[in-house]
């Protein structure tokens, strides 16, 4: 962990209340982005940012300092997150078993969905994106966005690495999919 953030947590848990703010501004924007990638709507974003950064604050105590400060929050945020929308069904179904129909599909075809600079494949991709469930949508912004390893991503989502990287895959390819299929 990075020794300001260990100072600062050392000042918080002594009672320097204040001294979170350190933590607001320079993961705010961050965990925001990746709630509302998940929640897709940005007022409730909003309620659910204030709400993971009151739990880090109040559970600050339980950071042990095995991982980075923000992939710590990062789990925090993608718990939140999920429980904010077990409510709402996403209809992912025909897509998936669609997928599940294709042949493989190369790792350079799916990465040159994210390299691509074409203003119709952008748009598709953006609806594509959105158009997934929020746990599959915060492994792509943490892999993609923030460039965060598959062990990192693995902490904050609570699953093994390999499970990480076999619904990366699948969600890479249930991308491609809805690319190519509305393309035409």
């Amino acid at each position: 962990m990075a020794t300001e953030e260990s100072q600062v947590i050392a000042q918080v848990l002594g009672g320097d209340i204040d001294a979170f703010g350190f933590f607001l501004r320079r993961y705010g924007d961050r965990v925001y982005a990746l709630l509302a990638g998940m929640m897709g709507d940005g007022a409730e974003a909003e309620e659910a940012t204030q709400d993971v950064f009151l739990q880090a604050y109040n559970h600050l105590d339980s950071f042990e300092g095995r991982s980075h400060f923000a992939t710590w929050l990062y789990r925090i945020a993608y718990n939140v997150a999920q429980s904010r929308t077990r409510r709402h069904r996403f209809r992912t179904e025909s897509l998936d078993d669609m997928a599940r129909e294709m042949p493989d599909i190369d790792d350079e075809q799916i990465a040159v969905l994210f390299e691509s600079t074409d203003a119709n494949r952008l748009q598709l991709l953006d609806e594509a994106l959105d158009s997934l469930p929020p746990d599959d949508r915060a492994i792509v912004d943490l892999y993609y966005f923030d460039d965060y390893a598959i062990r990192d991503i693995a902490y904050v989502v609570g699953q093994t690495e390999t499970n990480v990287q076999t619904r990366l895959y699948r969600i890479r390819k249930r991308l491609y999919l809805y690319i190519i299929r509305n393309e035409e």
